[in-house]
């Protein structure tokens, strides 16, 4: 989106230097909005690239979810361990509730897949939603 913007400044500059010469004011008016709006869409998109290019944020959360992931696991260990030693179970339905605020359901689910083979999504809907 921004590079579009930045080539409509580009043509608003050529569109100002063409008119420029007919209408000075009406070419130099346009002149400086291309000039400014290409200057700010040049900086805007070499600063999202530094931003994307660093992706620091994300190994954040790739490692915090990597952490509560190995505590979850420990955590199911211990009570299938515990389970196992007081009755005789062959099967333990075992669940984990993962609340998100800034994470969709689906980039969750892709994170904790590079950690684990055994990751399921269950969805309800209530109503009609």
């Amino acid at each position: 989106m921004i590079i579009v913007l930045t080539i409509m400044m580009i043509v608003l500059i050529v569109v100002g230097a063409v008119l420029y010469d007919d209408t000075e004011v009406l070419g130099w008016v346009l002149l400086t909005i291309g000039v400014i709006g290409t200057i700010a869409g040049i900086i805007a998109t070499v600063w999202i690239g530094v931003e994307v290019s660093h992706l620091s944020v994300i190994d954040e959360k790739i490692e915090m979810y990597e952490q509560e992931n190995t505590i979850i696991e420990t955590q199911i260990s211990e009570t299938v361990k515990q389970y196992q030693k007081d009755a005789n179970y062959q099967y333990i339905p075992v669940s984990c509730e993962i609340l998100s605020d800034f994470l969709t359901p689906i980039t969750a689910l892709r994170i904790l897949k590079n950690v684990s083979d055994h990751v399921f999504m269950l969805e309800s809907v209530e109503g009609r939603d």
